[in-house]
């Protein structure tokens, strides 16, 4: 056999390797581009879903602190009047248990003196029965009347000052207490209720800031991918 037609074989089968590669070669260059793109569009889309979502949190934000700094005014605005509410209580138990000290001495008065009556009542009617001649039944029942008189009015003063000093010792006491207690609630919830509103207008301003920067932020990235985009 000639070499001519040994190498035959050979030189018929270079344009097809030839032809292959091209082809491989370029059908590589033109998918590249087309993948990053999609790549690069996905990444927008996503981007601008992440946007809308951060626009509706900044309004929510901005609602959210209108509806806070409203609740903390009405709250500061009930604390206020109840703290005035809890002073006219305590200036109205003041005066109340002055009252009542007053018709609480008079009461006393009144017994003490009842008690005096019905020992002067009993004195002058056992001298008079003394001096005249009575039946000893009439005088017996008269006299015995005026004893228990003077007995119900001694036991009616025993009670009107066990009354009295537990009045002035427990209910007068405890009552004032509850006042002055009711005082230093109002007084504290007040201070509480300020507080609240400072620091609600701080954690506020904070999440508005935080919604605000994040759509910046978003903003800004969206910007960036729809300029490579175009570009």
């Amino acid at each position: 056999m000639t070499l001519a037609l040994r190498l035959a074989p050979l030189f018929f089968s270079l344009p097809l390797t030839g032809c292959l590669a091209t082809v491989n070669s370029g059908g590589g260059d033109e998918a590249a581009p087309t993948a990053k793109t999609d790549a690069g569009q996905e990444e927008l889309r996503k981007k601008r879903n992440a946007l809308e979502l951060s626009e509706i949190r900044l309004s929510i934000a901005h609602m959210q602190a209108q509806l806070g700094e409203t609740a903390a005014t009405h709250a500061v605005a009930m604390a206020e009047a109840e703290l005035e509410l809890a002073r006219q209580a305590l200036a109205g138990t003041e005066k109340a248990l002055a009252i009542e000290e007053s018709e609480l001495a008079l009461s006393l008065d009144r017994s003490r003196q009842n008690v005096v009556e019905s020992e002067q009542e009993l004195s002058e009617l056992e001298a008079m029965y003394t001096a005249e001649e009575v039946a000893d039944m009439t005088k017996e029942l008269v006299l015995s009347r005026g004893r228990t008189r003077l007995e119900q009015s001694k036991r009616s003063l025993e009670l009107a000052q066990r009354r009295a000093e537990e009045q002035r010792t427990r209910e007068f006491p405890r009552r004032m207490e509850e006042a002055r207690l009711g005082l230093a609630k109002a007084e504290w919830a007040l201070v509480e209720a300020r507080a609240g509103a400072e620091r609600g207008a701080l954690e506020r301003r904070v999440s508005v800031l935080e919604a605000e920067h994040a759509l910046e932020d978003l903003r800004r990235e969206v910007a960036e991918l729809e300029k490579k985009a175009q570009g």
